[in-house]
């Protein structure tokens, strides 16, 4: 992402990502940007890639539109030098977007799979969270599946949320839930299950 504080400067637009193997690191894609002075990035598709061993997030996208992420393979285990917990797919995105059919299994504490800031769709431009399948294991810390979360207060809109398969566990001392909606109070989310 490109710091600048303008509401004209440059972001990111069009990446592809196609059939590529990303092993380890803190964060393996990282798009967007968390600045509020910057226009939205566009265009970022992922797809039949395998994902390994990021110490914090595989995929991060913020402050993005036009996102793909499909048909991918994310697996890891952690290790002393993780964060005490992880987001796996890390999302502030609006419409149009779709995460399907993609396969996430962890074992790592404290780690969400889908980790959802913001989902901003609407009926011409939806977001679909679909056939996703996800098996996490969280240790001794609190982890889950599928996250909403949201501290800013900006409603959840315009998305679908439907035939995921979540599978969690745990060891003794940790929480593993296999869907949260923690949103900041006064938040609306329209959900369709």
């Amino acid at each position: 992402s490109y710091a600048a504080p303008s509401a004209t400067a440059p972001v990111n637009e069009r990446l592809s990502i196609t059939n590529t193997s990303l092993t380890g690191g803190y964060t393996a894609v990282k798009f967007g940007s968390g600045s509020i002075n910057q226009p939205v990035s566009d265009g970022l598709d992922i797809e039949g890639c395998s994902f390994a061993d990021q110490g914090y997030q595989a995929v991060y996208a913020y402050m993005a539109k036009g996102v793909s992420v499909t048909g991918n393979r994310f697996t890891g285990t952690g290790s002393h030098d993780d964060k005490n917990y992880c987001q796996m797919i890390d999302l502030n995105i609006s419409g149009p977007a779709e995460i399907t059919g993609n396969t996430l299994k962890y074992d790592k504490t404290g780690v969400y799979g889908l980790y959802l800031r913001m989902l901003g769709g609407s009926a011409d431009a939806p977001v679909l969270i679909a056939n996703n399948v996800i098996d996490i294991n969280t240790r001794e810390q609190s982890g889950a599946g599928i996250q909403l979360y949201n501290s800013s207060g900006k409603p959840f809109t315009g998305f679908t949320l439907a035939h995921n398969t979540v599978q969690t566990a745990t060891a003794p001392g940790g929480v593993a839930i296999p869907l949260i909606i923690n949103v900041k109070s006064g938040t609306t989310v329209s959900l369709s299950l």
